[in-house]
């Protein structure tokens, strides 16, 4: 089983830590595994600093406007999840405020279907799987060339 947690970053630090999505990792990783109260806290602090608000309301309604047509789909309260019978896939999104969590087995299509309708929303959602130590943007950043 994939398990993703999919943060939105702030737009000014996603492309400051374009290409080091890896430093990005390491906060979330401590945010979840450090022991230590009062550096718990401080690094939750830096964690709500980067982090946007995400639009849960927007995402649950394009996700049932994009996926609405497919028979595989299907919502109750704020978990979508999508399931491929025939191509052994499926995906389960939960939205909340702070982070998105989503669980997939199987090949990726399902999950895919939602990474896809996430893309369109906002350019700066970040995913992480700790058990795998896999990480990227689901939109990668177009640098600018100034002259």
């Amino acid at each position: 089983m994939r398990h993703y947690f999919i943060f939105l970053i702030q737009d000014e630090i996603a492309r400051s830590y374009f290409g080091r999505e890896s430093k990005l990792y390491q906060l979330f990783l401590e945010a979840d595994n450090i022991g230590d109260y009062n550096m718990k806290q401080q690094i939750n602090k830096q964690v709500e600093y980067i982090t946007k608000r995400i639009p849960v309301f927007k995402i649950g309604r394009r996700l049932e406007l994009l996926l609405s047509h497919l028979s595989e789909y299907k919502c109750c309260n704020q978990i979508h999840m999508i399931e491929h019978p025939k191509k052994t896939s499926q995906a389960q999104l939960e939205l909340g405020t702070g982070r998105l969590s989503l669980k997939a087995t199987g090949d990726y299509s399902a999950e895919t279907s939602f990474f896809e309708v996430l893309r369109q929303i906002d350019d700066s959602f970040l995913a992480i799987d700790f058990k795998h130590h896999r990480f990227g943007w689901l939109k990668p950043i177009k640098n600018a060339h100034l002259i």
